[in-house]
């Protein structure tokens, strides 16, 4: 009677630490480079598998900062009027004498900008022929889908002022 309790206690045990692992994923997937994948591909035995990868997922992202135009300003041109006045008669002449008159500057138009932050992530399903038929690194395989995202999908462009900005207002005359 003893054993068999003894027996049920273990069996009980097993049990429950087999469904308490179930939840748990065990992963023997192995860190390698991008170039390996593709090895790993033609040749799985290389890495002492016997079939190439499947469910090959490419995560892409990249961060680009850039400056994008923002509200245009306004500028200050100074402007300069000289009136030239002489005098002649038939008796006197008054010799030319300049002088400059008051004149409202020249109002233009200014450039100005603000930087923002744009993110582009990507996550697509490739496979080894598409991998092993890629001539180039992780980081070209990535900016060619991402630029392809960009125009295909430009909603996927996650935008972020800095709020840095410049300003072409600030000119400096030259004289």
């Amino acid at each position: 009677m003893k054993n068999h309790i003894l027996l049920s206690l273990v069996v009980g045990c097993l049990f429950f630490q087999n469904i308490s692992s179930a939840g748990e994923q065990t992963s023997d997937v192995q860190s390698i480079r991008f170039e390996d994948l593709k090895v790993a591909c033609l040749n799985p035995s290389r890495f002492h598998n016997q079939i190439a990868p499947s469910n090959i997922q490419i995560s892409c992202s990249e961060i680009r900062a850039k400056w994008i135009p923002d509200e245009q300003g306004k500028l200050s041109l100074p402007s300069k009027r000289v009136v030239l006045t002489s005098v002649i008669s038939n008796k006197y002449s008054v010799s030319p004498i300049s002088a400059e008159v008051a004149v409202e500057p020249t109002e233009a138009v200014c450039s100005q900008y603000k930087q923002v932050i744009e993110t582009v992530e990507s996550l697509h399903n490739a496979t080894c022929e598409k991998i092993t038929a890629f001539e180039g690194t992780a980081q070209e395989y990535c900016a060619q889908n991402l630029d392809v995202l960009r125009v295909d999908n430009p909603a996927a462009i996650k935008v972020q002022e800095t709020g840095k900005k410049t300003s072409l207002c600030s000119l400096k005359m030259q004289e």
